[in-house]
């Protein structure tokens, strides 16, 4: 982030802009589809997506067109990446726990845990991931909702967290 100037310019487009084009390209389909798809109507499906007309009420401003740029590009990209991560952290808790609720017979399909038949002295650097990982997923839950997600079934199957 350094990289885009002062810190008044990160999330800014006057420093190196970091432009939505997609996201732009289908806010602009959206907008325009309506004289596409139905040459009657003369309005977009939503009034937010462009079409640049301003919407008063009472002589005040109501609603205007959203314009997309480098903070809505930077902020869709976080938000993905951290539920990617979440989905595999959780898809590999389901994996490696030593028994599955989701899958009974996972030892009859050739899923075992990394510990089985290992002396503990070799699986430290997992037992620390497992750690990280846990706190990662509960932080995340917890900023995200109003109550505390238990996570013992999904990560504590682990079976490295102690």
């Amino acid at each position: 982030m350094s990289a885009l100037g002062h810190p008044q310019d990160m999330f800014s487009d006057t420093a190196i802009q970091l432009q939505p084009i997609f996201a732009q390209w289908v806010k602009n389909t959206h907008a325009l589809a309506p004289s596409v798809t139905s040459p009657g109507t003369t309005t977009s499906t939503s009034l937010t997506w462009g079409s640049g007309e301003l919407i008063a009420v009472g002589g005040k401003v109501a609603l205007l067109p959203i314009p997309l740029g480098t903070a809505d590009f930077l902020v869709h990209h976080i938000h993905a990446f951290i539920i990617h991560v979440t989905v595999l952290i959780l898809l590999k808790g389901v994996l490696f726990a030593r028994i599955s609720r989701l899958i009974p017979d996972k030892a009859n399909l050739g899923f075992l845990s990394l510990v089985m038949g290992l002396v503990g002295g070799y699986m430290q650097s997992i037992r620390l991931g497992s750690c990280i990982l846990r706190s990662i997923l509960d932080v995340q839950c917890n900023f995200r909702s109003n109550f505390p997600f238990q996570l013992e079934n999904a990560v504590g199957g682990l079976g490295y967290y102690k």
